[in-house]
């Protein structure tokens, strides 16, 4: 809905995300109404945005009536209301005991769903009273208050009122559930009694019964249900009648239906099962309620901050970068709610969760705001660096800050005569007075300057000695900042591109800056690697965001889209079209296919570090190049696959596929291009290891085969055929040693036949017949130009 103009209540907004929010909707042009229960920061709030405040609590029907109706009042009516009012409340309640006092509890059912019920009640009666906007719009509700205070450890708290009086933070016992929405109306939400202190109805640990938020258009509303993870959209969209509406924007907040696929292709990796025995933390309860938790955080937090940061961009004010509105902000939110230490150790303060849930969960926040979330990955990198690399001192120091967002981390390699050739690295280290001094320059430094954090602590390569070739590179954490004086540190410029506005490429100048070694002198390149991997795994869960972004665009519009047909008919959703339908297939099995090889490499790393398989780093190292490059062409191609779909609107600003676009194409240039990527396949996954990594593929590929060979035997046996053609290829590419040169000119070819072969298995995997024999062709046509 078009917010210019809009009259607009953000209930909680004297404060944290709610103001956040206020501020969010005034600089886009609407009339907002600050409701909060402290006058002085509903004034503060509103004074700073020429809005207008408004005194109240959501559990006073009378507040809120006056409050609803001051709104609707203005301008064209009530037309957005966002609810952030008490999400405070549960987490400072619970604390981190994993407990509260019974009394407490019911303070929180009282504001975040007896409150919050009443206050969607009254506003979409408001709403629905109000005619339609020339966007087919009536009004927006934004209900964020009861998904904060239900999701997690609350959602899935014991609440046993009968037989005590504290409720336990653990899964167990008659459970209060969540929240949930239907996908229309946003009805419908099923929780069960908690002042009877009993289930209203099902049996514990299961949906049922509980009291449906009445629909403005008295229709009958669903709630859909999938396995372990119940679907909900915390967006409410009260619109007109179907026919009359514009095509909507609903598949841009299927942030649910990712972390369902998610969860199902989960289910379906050999290896998960298996982490799963060997962390009983990781059970499927805590699985499902975080990715759900990660959904609701990427489109309640980050999905906002993407087209502002693509439009504003960052910028350079007076000699330091200053950031899109909202970003600082929007990376405090996801640092203090623990993402960006979900997978750190424990001892820098993270959760030292298995990389696999990190995985699952990441491709949510780069949908939200890839841009943003390009500064996470380098911080998530570092922290796996100075935890393999850095001394006590230096890791006690930066590896905490890090994990809490207070400081961040980049990576600094390339200079302007090296960039894959780090060999010719320049940049010089130098021990003098009882320091190493950094001097050089280097280029393409993304968030190497910023005002999101109070220091900056740069990851670099520097030649600390006069061997030649990357024998002579060390590892050194150089900060922006020593003792709060500047370290000479300098930002030149920043790029302009393409996409990834609101990340800032940098231009950095090293003067003489103070830097720790990290690990050996001279073993700067190898040491690297710890921090390079999982950035490169990261690229691939950047393009699998992008790719389920693109797909339920393509899909939702489609479904809508109406055209074609009998003349003398009503015209059918393009839905229906043959040529549709093999585009909107092509999308979503490449789509899912990126989605089942990145768990299937996430578990493999997991158990190689888990169990110490030296056959499984083997794996994993095998599979990087291939998710790195395959992740990144995924994400571009669905992009554009998906503009195909809707034709002359999806070249155009109002869906955000041309984003998607723009944002996707880097991906396949940063962190080594293509090309290397294929080089490092070929000489290094084959030649220099002997091709292990591809024997251990083979075997448990052939052995996943079998097991469902019964079942679906033609399409066993056409995985067993692409299988066998790409081991006979793997032996003439290994023979190839002997004649480098013809080696290298088919290693782009022989690492896209590998990907065909591993698409291959994972379409056996997921159950995509049909994207099965197009893996086949494919694999045939780059095993030809290896020839």
């Amino acid at each position: 809905m078009r917010i210019e103009g809009a009259s607009a209540v953000v209930t909680g907004g004297g404060s944290g995300l709610g103001a956040a929010t206020a501020r969010l909707l005034a600089r886009h042009g609407a009339v907002v109404h600050v409701f909060d229960r402290n006058r002085e920061a509903a004034e503060a709030v509103a004074g700073e945005i020429g809005g207008v405040a408004l005194l109240g609590d959501v559990t006073s029907e009378g507040d809120v009536v006056a409050a609803l109706d001051v709104a609707n009042a203005a301008g064209d009516g009530l037309r957005i209301l966002v609810n952030c009012a008490g999400i405070g409340v549960a987490g400072r309640i619970l604390g981190k005991a994993g407990t509260m006092p019974l009394a407490d509890f019911e303070t929180v059912i009282r504001v975040n769903l007896v409150g919050t019920f009443n206050m969607l009640r009254l506003a979409a009666e408001r709403m629905a009273g109000l005619g339609e906007r020339e966007d087919g719009a009536r009004g927006v509700i934004v209900n964020t208050a009861s998904v904060a205070a239900f999701e997690g450890q609350i959602g899935q708290a014991a609440y046993a009122a009968s037989k005590g009086d504290r409720v336990d933070g653990a899964a167990g016992g008659a459970g209060i559930r969540p929240l949930r929405y239907s996908r229309q109306y946003g009805g419908a939400g099923h929780f069960h009694d908690a002042f009877a202190g009993k289930p209203a109805a099902g049996s514990a640990g299961e949906p049922g019964g509980g009291y449906p938020l009445p629909c403005p258009a008295r229709r009958p509303c669903r709630i859909r249900r999938c396995g372990a993870l119940h679907h909900r959209e915390p967006v409410y969209q009260w619109r007109g009648h179907q026919a009359r509406r514009r095509h909507s924007h609903a598949a841009e907040m299927s942030f649910s239906d990712q972390a369902q696929r998610t969860l199902s292709a989960l289910a379906l990796t050999p290896g998960w099962r298996r982490i799963q025995a060997l962390r009983p933390d990781c059970d499927d309860v805590i699985v499902a309620t975080m990715l759900e938790a990660a959904a609701g955080f990427a489109e309640s937090v980050l999905a906002p901050l993407n087209p502002v940061g693509d439009r504003v961009g960052a910028q350079v004010v007076d000699g330091r970068v200053k950031l899109p509105p909202g970003f600082a902000e929007g990376f405090r939110q996801y640092a203090e709610a623990g993402w960006l230490g979900i997978d750190a150790p424990a001892e820098f303060g993270g959760q030292d969760i298995p990389l696999t849930l990190q995985a699952a969960c990441g491709p949510l926040f780069d949908r939200g705001c890839m841009a943003l979330m390009m500064a996470a990955g380098a911080v998530r990198g570092a922290i796996h660096l100075l935890a393999e690399t850095a001394d006590a001192a230096t890791a006690a120091e930066w590896g905490p800050k890090l994990v809490a967002g207070e400081w961040v981390a980049t990576i600094c390699i390339s200079e302007p005569e090296a960039g894959s050739d780090i060999g010719r690295i320049r940049t010089r280290a130098e021990w003098r007075d009882g320091a190493w001094l950094i001097s050089g320059q280097k280029i393409w430094i993304s968030f190497g300057d910023h005002d999101m954090a109070g220091r900056i602590g740069h990851c670099l390569l520097a030649r600390s000695n006069e061997q030649p070739g990357t024998r002579g590179l060390s590892l050194f954490l150089v900060p922006d900042h020593v003792d709060g004086v500047p370290n000479g540190v300098v930002v030149e410029r920043i790029e302009e591109k393409l996409g990834l506005h609101g990340s800032p490429t940098c231009a950095m100048r090293f003067c003489e800056a103070r830097g720790m070694l990290l690990g050996a002198e001279g073993r700067g390149l190898s040491q690297l690697f710890a921090m390079i991997e999982p950035m490169r795994l990261h690229t691939g869960c950047q393009g699998l965001g992008l790719a389920s972004a693109a797909a339920d665009i393509a899909e939702d519009y489609a479904g809508q889209r109406r055209q074609g047909g009998r003349p003398d008919m009503a015209p059918p959703s393009i839905a229906s079209h043959p040529d549709v339908i093999r585009q909107l297939h092509d999308i979503r099995s490449a789509t899912e296919i990126l989605r089942a090889a990145v768990l299937e490499l996430a578990t493999v790393m997991d158990l190689a570090r888990l169990e110490g398989d030296a056959g499984l780093g083997d794996l994993a190292a095998w599979m990087l190049p291939l998710i790195k490059t395959f992740g990144a062409e995924t994400g571009f191609d669905t992009a554009h696959a998906a503009m195909q779909v809707l034709g002359g609107a999806g070249y155009t600003r109002d869906y955000p596929l041309e984003q998607y676009l723009r944002d996707a194409r880097v991906m396949a240039i940063y962190e080594g291009t293509t090309g290397m990527q294929g080089l490092d396949f070929l000489t290094r996954r084959l030649w220099r290891d002997e091709g292990r990594g591809l024997a251990v593929f083979l075997r448990r590929a052939r052995a996943e085969v079998a097991a469902g060979a019964a079942a679906r035997g033609d399409e066993a046996r056409a995985v067993g055929a692409l299988l066998d053609g790409f081991e006979a290829l793997s032996e003439r590419m290994m023979a190839m040693q002997a004649d480098a040169e013809a080696g290298l000119y088919r290693a782009d070819s022989y690492m896209r036949a590998g990907w065909a072969a591993v698409s291959g298995v994972m379409a056996f995997r997921i159950g995509a017949a049909e994207a099965l024999q197009m893996q086949a062709a494919r694999y045939a046509l780059h095993a030809a130009r290896c020839a």
